[in-house]
Formats: structure tokens, C-alpha cells, sequence
């Protein structure tokens, strides 16, 4: 189980332009930072996963009620956290 942030935006790497020549590039209309928390089985590669608007204890802690959720058959769920500072409260172990 991990969170991801990625962002949508312009962001140049590379490109072929000749000297003293200027170009346009079309750029987004904002930057945005998209949220996720994810998780997935390993007995049938079934990934779930929440869009959230922060990552903190509250979203973490939504997400494994979710996890729990939908996976109600099982007897045991195991997961593990990376070292994320919204991850090392005890509320929701």
C-alpha cells in the first residue's frame, strides 16, 4: 500500500530548435496535484484505490476501511506502509 502524487503540468525534457529561433509551447491551464492511495492483492492482482484530497491519517485511515470493505471474505488482510510522515500515527492500527 502506497500513496502517489502525481501532477499534471508542463514540464520541457528535451527538443530540437535552432539557435535564435523561439517557439511556443502550449502549457496547461493550471498545475494540479492529484492524490491517490492504493493497494494491491496479490492473490488476483485486484488494485483498489482512493482519490483523496490530502494524504494524512484521516485518508489513510478511510482507505483501509475501504480496503476492509472489500475485501470482507478474508480472515486476515496484511499490508504495509512506506515511511510516509501521515503513516506513523497509531489511530488506525
Amino acid at each position: 500500500m502506497d500513496s502517489s502524487h502525481p501532477q499534471h503540468q508542463t514540464k520541457l525534457a528535451y527538443g530540437w530548435i535552432k539557435k535564435c529561433v523561439s517557439k511556443e509551447v502550449k502549457m496547461t491551464a493550471c498545475q494540479k496535484r492529484v492524490n491517490l492511495i492504493g493497494a494491491i492483492n496479490l492473490d488476483g492482482h485486484q488494485v483498489e484505490y482512493k482519490q483523496v484530497d490530502w494524504g494524512n491519517v484521516e485518508s489513510i485511515q478511510s482507505f483501509l476501511e475501504q480496503l476492509v470493505a472489500a475485501n470482507s471474505q478474508a480472515e486476515k488482510i496484511h499490508y504495509t506502509l512506506w515511511q510516509d510522515s501521515s503513516q506513523h500515527s497509531n489511530d488506525f492500527i
